[in-house]
């Protein structure tokens, strides 16, 4: 009987350390971001769901920050700071901070997402060899969808204009590919110039359309970016006063005169790249959790902006490479 009442008593003691011990402490991470476009907070919300859907939610376990730069050259700045921060956890957002995190992470792991290609981004070799404090899930652009579209232009145009900011590693990488795509040998047909404008900052987005005309380009393809797209509205409307028929990368854009467009879901990214998250929360580390890629994207067309700009075109090819 004595033994039994020093057990109870030890189960009272415990029972009343973790009473005075409370709640565990929240969980903190943050979200770094180059800008805050309309696409990309959506795609927050995506991932803040599949947190909430892995049993982390905001104001009782989950203490979050969001973190913007304005321009890819405060990436790194950014995030050391971040670093010397230690959040339990860093979700970026662009290629651009999965780069900087991937680089200049020292002592806590990220997830990245809203991002074309986490490898080009410098995240690792190969989606199953990646750096072990970064995984990501990447969601490649169709670009083959869109070169078949620039391809079935009736008339054809024989150069196509693109303006975009080289020191975005996901626009980079992109131009390089839709070179190779509107090639002539590539697809046995008569070859595409494209035609690039750099730029460095969103102001220089709307100028850029004068230095595209001036170079006799026939179409505009908007490559997706976080420079370019802060100032979207305006720049779209500025091709469309061109009269060029103009491929972008949000459905959006339709309502601004662009011709068609081939929008990626970032919304489904964005849960996945949640689910992922809460995992690392519960203890799992992302040097066992492969690097993902996500083909989900739609091709919309403005029947009625081709009506106006007197040009139709074949059905794109449904597939990346």
């Amino acid at each position: 009987m004595i033994q039994m009442g020093r057990a109870w008593s030890v189960l009272v003691l415990l029972a009343a350390l973790t009473a005075c011990a409370g709640p565990a402490p929240a969980k903190r991470v943050v979200y770094a971001s180059l800008g805050a476009e309309p696409t990309l907070l959506e795609c927050q919300a995506a991932v803040t769901a599949g947190l909430e859907a892995g049993g982390y939610e905001l104001g009782r376990n989950l203490d979050l920050k969001r973190v913007v730069v304005d321009s890819p050259a405060e990436a790194a700045a950014a995030v050391s700071r971040i670093d010397a921060a230690r959040p339990d956890l860093v979700i970026t957002f662009t290629s651009t901070m999965l780069h900087a995190a991937s680089v200049g992470l020292r002592h806590g792991q990220a997830v990245g997402v809203y991002c074309y290609d986490p490898v080009a981004a410098g995240a690792g070799k190969a989606l199953d060899d990646h750096l072990p404090w970064v995984t990501a899930v990447g969601t490649p652009p169709p670009l083959v969808a869109v070169a078949s579209l620039l391809r079935g232009l009736e008339p054809r145009p024989t150069k196509v204009g693109v303006v975009y900011n080289p020191r975005e590693p996901g626009p980079k990488s992109q131009v390089a590919q839709m070179r190779l795509l509107l090639a002539g040998p590539r697809l046995q047909q008569p070859e595409m110039e494209l035609v690039t404008v750099e730029i460095d900052q969103p102001q220089d987005s709307v100028p850029a359309v004068a230095q595209l005309l001036a170079k006799g380009v026939g179409a505009v393809w908007k490559v997706g970016d976080a420079t370019v797209v802060r100032v979207a509205e305006d720049y779209c409307r500025a091709v469309a006063a061109a009269g060029l028929p103009l491929i972008g990368d949000h459905e959006s854009q339709l309502a601004w005169g662009a011709l068609a467009t081939a929008s990626i879901d970032f919304r489904t990214a964005g849960r996945e790249a949640g689910r992922i998250a809460a995992l690392v929360l519960d203890g799992q580390t992302v040097d066992c959790i492969p690097m993902q890629r996500l083909d989900a994207w739609t091709i919309e067309i403005n029947a009625a902006r081709a009506q106006e700009l007197g040009v139709g075109f074949a059905p794109p090819q449904a597939n990346n490479p």
